[in-house]
This record gives structure tokens, C-alpha cells and sequence, in this order.
């Protein structure tokens, strides 16, 4: 009894100490944790020590911020505390069972294994697959396939004979064109239409500081090439640069300093990238002669002297060039000849900035005899 009593103490202390809670088939209890490695911290295997009753093999762990299955028959200490083995989930395999997709849970091994679990021994390209026992895993078959790793693996074998575990052999097989890859879904496209989305907006946006824009985007899904408009689609909206311009969860853009990002609108796993320049307010202002003489010219100035513009000239009115045209330009001058044709009227002389913003200027031409 004095024996049984200190295992008792010594049981109570650890718990007290070292013990935490955590779930074991969906209860919570609390427990402590020991190296499966006296000395060496492994991230794959540890004991677990429980009061009585709590951990069976098989049993599905929730604990120290992952999952862990119970792969051992606990061992009872003198019916004061048991201990098991436990290792950590590292895979979940999306199983496809005609249409129904239900993610399990697998630890997976790819060479020869040597615990207290098993000593087996894998063929080069196959995998061993060691699920909890349950409703779901029991459903798997000969021949199911799933897609895990990147790869594609196909069943070949099972190995119920450890209660509370399904241990399936695997072999490395193709690809068919109704899986999904990307989510890792074994012929997920024989059972569902593939959706293909597509998001359609503005490459590039310019903005002066303190202006706002809204982004238009469109969604279309596109199934067997038939296109269609998705109503009110769940975008989300994400800026790189937040001290260049922000953007809200309806798309509206903020601009606020000089400079470039990128705006980058979401829907599913669909992510279009949207370039934004913001550029610091230029009062852009044409200098020069209000009036010009037939056969005369005269030269005109952007303002500010850093400004860089393109030039173009009109007459007023019209789409057409007949009274004047501009002779010679640079980034912010130009030159402008009144025509020789002895046409009077009004030309306007227009200069558009790089971020464009656009000013305007009317030059009168008149005979040289007024």
C-alpha cells in the first residue's frame, strides 16, 4: 500500500506541475507529456500520462497547438495512472467518397519504421497511411485514390488487425484530368462541375494625393467555357504599401503619399493585382502670349518648371488644326506659328501632365494689321 501511495503522490505532483488540458476524443482532461527519448526532444512521438480510462489506442489528441494520434495500448501503473504513446498528425488527406469530401486526419510514413508501434518495412514509391479507426475511414476502399504530398497515391492494402487504427498500404499512381491539384482532391471533377474564376479590372490606377477611387472589379466563373457575371462576389481588398494609399473592405482606395503599390483583389484563391501610382498635386499653368500674329509665332511655358507634358493644340471648336500648329517642343515648352492664311479665330492650346492632369490655354489669332 505505501508503494501504491507514493506512485499516487509522485502521479499528483507531475499533474500539478507539468499538467495541462487538452483534448482526447473531443474531451477535454488534463495530462502531462514526457520525450519518447529520455533527454531528446522529438516532434514526432511522446508519452502521454492520463488518470485511468482516458486514452484508448487510436484515440484522437488535441494538444501542445496540434494533433496527435494515440498509437499504442495504454500501459496501466498500478490502476493509479496510464501511459501511451502518442504521435503527431502532421497530414490531412481530403478523401473523395463519390462527391463527399471528408478530410481525415493520417500520419504517413515513407521508409521503415521502428517503434514501439511497428517495424514494417516500405517498398520504394509506396507510403504507409495510419489513420484513427471510425465511420469514415472505414469507408475507404481497394483502389480509392488521394492525393496528398503533391503525388497521387492509390490503395493496395489495409491493416485493421491494431484496434482503433486503419493503416492502409498506398502506391504512387497518375494523375487523371478530373483531379484536383491544386486543393489536392482526387477526381473531384467527376463529381462537380470545375469552376474557373476569372477577375476583370483596371490595371493601373493613378491618383493625386488625398483623391479616392473606387475599384470596379467583375467576377466571371467560367464552367464547360460557358462565362458568367458572379452576382456581388466576396472580394477582399489588400494594399502592400499602406503609407503610399489605403484601401477599404469595399475596394475604395485612399490615396496618401507619393508614391507606387499594389492593390491586390481576392476572390477565392483568384488574386488580381492592380498597380496605383500616387502623385503629389501639380497646379499646372500655360504661359506665354494671348495673341498671335498671321505668319508670327510665340513660344509657351509649363509651370512648374519641373512639370513634364505633352503638348497639342486645336482649334476652338473643332477637332482641327487649321488657325495654328505647334512647330517645336521640349518636355515643358513649346512653339506655336499662327497660320499664313489670313484666318482669324481662336486656338486652344492644351498641356497634359504625365500623371494627367491637363491645363488649357486660349491664344487669339488675328491679322497683322489690327
Amino acid at each position: 500500500m505505501s508503494n501504491n501511495k507514493a506512485l499516487k503522490d509522485m502521479y499528483k505532483r507531475h499533474m500539478k506541475q507539468f499538467g495541462e488540458e487538452v483534448l482526447i476524443d473531443g474531451q477535454q482532461t488534463r495530462t502531462f507529456f514526457k520525450e519518447y527519448n529520455e533527454g531528446i526532444q522529438q516532434y514526432d512521438y511522446k508519452y502521454i500520462f492520463t488518470d485511468l480510462d482516458k486514452v484508448k489506442q487510436g484515440s484522437a489528441i488535441d494538444a501542445l497547438g496540434c494533433k496527435w494520434l494515440a498509437f499504442s495500448q495504454s500501459v496501466n501503473f498500478n490502476n493509479v495512472y496510464e501511459k501511451s504513446l502518442m504521435r503527431q498528425v502532421k497530414y490531412t488527406i481530403k478523401f473523395n467518397f463519390e462527391g463527399e469530401i471528408v478530410p481525415i486526419y493520417s500520419c504517413i510514413d515513407t521508409k521503415t519504421q521502428d517503434t514501439e508501434f511497428s517495424m514494417i518495412k516500405i517498398a520504394t514509391g509506396d507510403i504507409l497511411v495510419i489513420l484513427q479507426e471510425n465511420e469514415n475511414s472505414n469507408r475507404i476502399k481497394i483502389d480509392d485514390r488521394f492525393i496528398i504530398m503533391g503525388s497521387a497515391w492509390k490503395v493496395v492494402g489495409f491493416d485493421k488487425s491494431k484496434r482503433g487504427l486503419t493503416i492502409l498500404y498506398a502506391e504512387n499512381t497518375q494523375f487523371n484530368n478530373t483531379d484536383d491539384r491544386e486543393n489536392e482532391i482526387a477526381d473531384r471533377w467527376q463529381y462537380e462541375k470545375k469552376h474557373t474564376y476569372t477577375i476583370e479590372a483596371e490595371e493601373y490606377i493613378s491618383l493625386n494625393i488625398g483623391d479616392t477611387k473606387e475599384i470596379k472589379a467583375i467576377v466571371k466563373d467560367t464552367v464547360d467555357d460557358i462565362a458568367t457575371t458572379i452576382e456581388s462576389p466576396a472580394l477582399t481588398f489588400k494594399v502592400d504599401n499602406e503609407s503610399v494609399c489605403t484601401v477599404d473592405e469595399k475596394g475604395i482606395i485612399t490615396a496618401i503619399a507619393e508614391g507606387e503599390t499594389t492593390v491586390k483583389v481576392t476572390f477565392e484563391n483568384v488574386v488580381k493585382e492592380i498597380k496605383v501610382k500616387v502623385v503629389e498635386v501639380v497646379q499646372l499653368e500655360i504661359v506665354g502670349k494671348n495673341s498671335i500674329r498671321w505668319g508670327f509665332q510665340a513660344e509657351y511655358k509649363a509651370n512648374p518648371d519641373t512639370a513634364k507634358v505633352t503638348w497639342s493644340i486645336n482649334d476652338k471648336g473643332t477637332n482641327t488644326n487649321k488657325l495654328a500648329k505647334i512647330i517645336e517642343t521640349t518636355d515643358n515648352r513649346c512653339t506655336v506659328k499662327a497660320n499664313s492664311d489670313m484666318k482669324d479665330g481662336i486656338v486652344i492650346l492644351k498641356a497634359t501632365d504625365r500623371a494627367g492632369n491637363v491645363v488649357t490655354k486660349e491664344i487669339i489669332i488675328k491679322s497683322i494689321y489690327g
